[in-house]
């Protein structure tokens, strides 16, 4: 069965992600390696699979959109332009809270939620829209960097234990 097979087009994306990672290509000459880095794909993106692809996310995208606009705006009139960002800032954190708070807790990514928070924030200010990565992309990362860690983990050569005689 051919990988194509295996995984579904948001995992084979993944995956070509992590092929590209310097510490990963080098161990993928193995068929071994293949099989043993498509598991932990799988397991994390079916992990983080709700916060993927979400009316959420396009609403927060559409939205994005209008703070866009609003950036294009505040160069004619600033206080218009700022109205339309608040708007949409607004807007985005509203839609996004509850898929923010189904990420925080299957991950116990605080630290990633709090920066989420502050690029939220942060993309209030004017040309700054595009700082918000929103829940989709935060959830992305959080899946590269826990497949790769299983996979490394998995790979890892076995060490045997040190055994130490007691000195007399």
């Amino acid at each position: 069965m051919s990988l194509e097979q295996k995984l579904t087009k948001p995992e084979q994306q993944i995956y070509e992600k992590l092929a590209r990672d310097k510490q990963i290509a080098a161990r993928l000459n193995d068929p071994e390696n293949v099989t043993l880095l498509e598991r932990p794909v799988q397991k994390t993106y079916q992990k983080y699979e709700s916060n993927l692809g979400t009316l959420s996310g396009y609403v927060n995208n559409a939205l994005k959109g209008m703070g866009l606009a609003g950036d294009a705006y505040f160069l004619y009139d600033p206080v218009g332009g700022l109205g339309i960002k608040f708007l949409s800032f607004i807007g985005r954190t509203a839609v996004e809270l509850p898929n923010l708070a189904s990420y925080a807790r299957k991950s116990r990514d605080l630290l990633g939620t709090a920066l989420l928070l502050g690029a939220k924030a942060i993309s209030y200010l004017p040309f700054l829209t595009l700082a918000d990565i929103g829940v989709e992309g935060l959830a992305r990362r959080r899946i590269l960097k826990e497949a790769k860690k299983e996979y490394l983990d998995a790979i890892k050569p076995k060490q045997a234990p040190v055994y130490s005689t007691a000195s007399s």
